[in-house]
Order: C-alpha cells, then structure tokens, then sequence
C-alpha cells in the first residue's frame, strides 16, 4: 500500500532566472524527501530546527498529508529543490475561525537546498498554489501560517497578496496569513 497519496496535477511556472515545475511527490520520491529535509540550515525556518528526517519520518508525515493534500515536489530547472503541499485545513483553532462550511486550505513549504534560496522560487511556488487553489480546485479560503522570525516566509505570503491576520507570539505558527477567493479574484 502507498504511504503518499499521489495525484495527477501538474503546475508549471517560471521564476526570474529559470523555469519552475510542481510534480506530483510519491513513493519514489521518499529517499529525495529526506535528502531535501536533511539540511539544518533549511530544517531551522521550516521545521523549528528539527533533526534531518529519515525514511521513517518521512514516510510519517507525507503519509499522514497527503490523503488531505496535494504534495508536490519543487523542481527549479529540472533540479528537485524542495517541497510543497496545499492541504485541506487540519488545525481545530484555526478552523474555529471560520464559518461553517468553508474550505479552508494551507500551503506549506520547504526549500531545502539553500544554494536555491533568494531566487524568487518560494513566491512563484506560492502564486501556484494560489492560483490552482482558487481558479481550479474549490478552495475558499487560503489560510497559512510561519515563524515570525522566518522574514522571507513572512515577506513571500505578501507579495503574494496574504494579509496578515494575527500573531501569536510564542505559538509554533506566529504568523497567520490569509487571502480569500474573493480578495484573490477581483
């Protein structure tokens, strides 16, 4: 049996200096998921400076994701860079937030080979997801959440239109982002 569930979506992009594709993540892809969560440098900003993830902790959290999500993973140019997923909204607090019925979703993302950093690829990433969520999936809230101290998280959630909700100073997610389908669309 497959711990990621995988999809067929595809989404193409490109970011200043090269081109950007989302690929569908799957079983293949467990020993380049902990290759990609393997820096500190990256698991700092991304995971509260977790301990690099073996085969076991990843097959744990793409296995618990994905039945929710779309786990993709980032490829700069053909180089697998990171990963990402939009996910069907799983934080009870957060849910409580909103009126009955909504759908909520969150991105997540990790770029984890760093030499990629500051290239423009986090917010391209992000434009995806967005765009994808709202024109074709049913999507009607895009709820995301960071570190207050991860400045380039916090600054790629507002070029990409995000505002900011609340903060929770001491919460594992500080920082709330939202953008709404209507704000997205007019």
């Amino acid at each position: 049996m497959p711990c990621i569930h995988t999809h067929s979506v595809r989404l193409n992009g490109a970011y200043p200096s090269g081109t950007l594709v989302l690929r569908p993540a799957s079983d293949d892809d467990i020993s380049l998921l902990c290759e990609l969560n393997s820096d500190p440098r990256a698991l700092e900003w991304s995971d509260s400076g977790a301990e690099p993830y073996d085969e076991q902790t990843v097959r744990e959290i793409w296995g618990y994701v994905s039945p929710n999500a779309l786990c993709f993973i980032m490829e700069a140019d053909g180089v697998p860079v990171g990963d990402c997923w939009l996910q069907k909204m799983n934080l009870s607090d957060v849910i409580a937030k909103y009126p009955a019925g909504t759908d909520i979703r969150r991105i997540d993302l990790s770029i984890g080979k760093v030499e990629f950093w500051n290239r423009g690829i986090g917010t391209e990433v992000i434009r995806l997801l967005t765009d994808y969520a709202f024109r074709k999936d049913s999507a009607d809230v895009l709820h995301c959440m960071c570190d207050i101290a991860n400045v380039r998280s916090n600054r790629i959630w507002q070029k990409n239109g995000f505002r900011l909700a609340w903060s929770e100073p001491g919460a594992e997610y500080e920082q709330h982002y939202v953008l709404t389908k209507e704000e997205y669309l007019h």
